[in-house]
């Protein structure tokens, strides 16, 4: 029994791609950043002498977006990047969350919340069941997480 592999000469990187007639695709990314979108802040100043404790029930937006393609393609970069959305791509929403903190007699505390967020921009390359080579610029931006810390003032 013989195997045969064809390879694609006509692709424009820097190795011969096996073709094994299926579909492949891929995400190079070129630039790739973790960060935080802080959608509120609450301050609270307790003048007294005892501790106060501080529950309040906030919002934050969870979304999802690509510039140039659909859910598969969104699902293919976000498991190169290794970070899951929180929602369905070209989608946002809106959800409640409970902030909770201790504030110290006579001390000033803050507490922020939002999201972590993945902005990447980068290659997504295509080859199809006839070998040929596919490539197009795009850009995902969504959130994985909610995101809080308290500190003083």
């Amino acid at each position: 029994m013989a195997i045969s592999l064809v390879f694609c000469s006509n692709v424009s990187i820097s190795a011969y791609e096996i073709c094994p007639f299926s579909t492949h695709s891929r995400y190079v990314p070129r630039n790739t950043s973790l960060g935080k979108v802080v959608e509120g802040v609450y301050r609270h100043y307790n003048e007294s002498s005892s501790e106060d404790y501080i529950i309040r029930t906030k919002t934050r937006t969870k979304y999802a977006s690509i510039s140039v393609g659909g859910e598969y393609e969104f699902k293919t970069i976000a498991k190169r990047i290794q970070l899951s959305a929180e929602i369905e791509v070209g989608s946002s929403q809106s959800t409640s969350i409970v902030i909770e903190m201790s504030v110290p007699a006579f001390t000033n505390k803050a507490i922020e919340w939002g999201s972590e967020i993945v902005e990447s921009q980068g290659t997504y390359q295509t080859w199809d069941m006839m070998c040929r080579f596919h490539s197009y610029e795009t850009s995902v931006n969504y959130s994985w997480a909610e995101y809080s810390r308290s500190y003083n003032f």
